[in-house]
């Protein structure tokens, strides 16, 4: 999509318990990314996870093309597989998404990620090899 940044609108959302251990008493929906409380102790969420992971993906990938773009235009079987994943890859991962069509609690394969990721890495040592 072209994105080369990331923001957010608040890190620790708690003002109405002190707490973000305990939603319930907040008496609304809580976006914090991570956990805090009142002695600014504080712990990594799932959400807060997939953001980490998704900035690591983005690593590689940009890492990947890098590698490719050194190789000068020479079209070896390494190179050529980095260009095809480059290319096709991240629509896999994502499939056909528009927003406010995906939804956590939908029941899906989550493991594509992970395998996309291993496939971007070994291609990636295959290319700088």
């Amino acid at each position: 999509m072209g994105a080369t940044g990331v923001g957010f609108w608040g890190y620790v959302d708690s003002s109405h318990t002190g707490s973000s251990w305990d939603n319930f008493k907040g008496g609304g929906t809580s976006y914090s990314l991570v956990y805090a409380d009142d002695q600014n102790h504080l712990a990594t969420s799932k959400q807060w996870e997939a953001v980490r992971e998704g900035a690591e993906d983005f690593t590689i990938l940009w890492m990947l093309r890098n590698a490719v773009d050194q190789h000068g235009g020479a079209e070896t079987d390494a190179v050529r597989n980095a260009r095809e994943l480059l290319e096709t890859l991240p629509g896999e991962v994502t499939g056909p998404w528009s927003p406010g069509s995906m939804r956590w609690a939908d029941e899906r394969d989550r493991s594509g990620t992970d395998e996309a990721r291993e496939r971007l890495l070994r291609a990636l040592v295959d290319v700088a090899g």
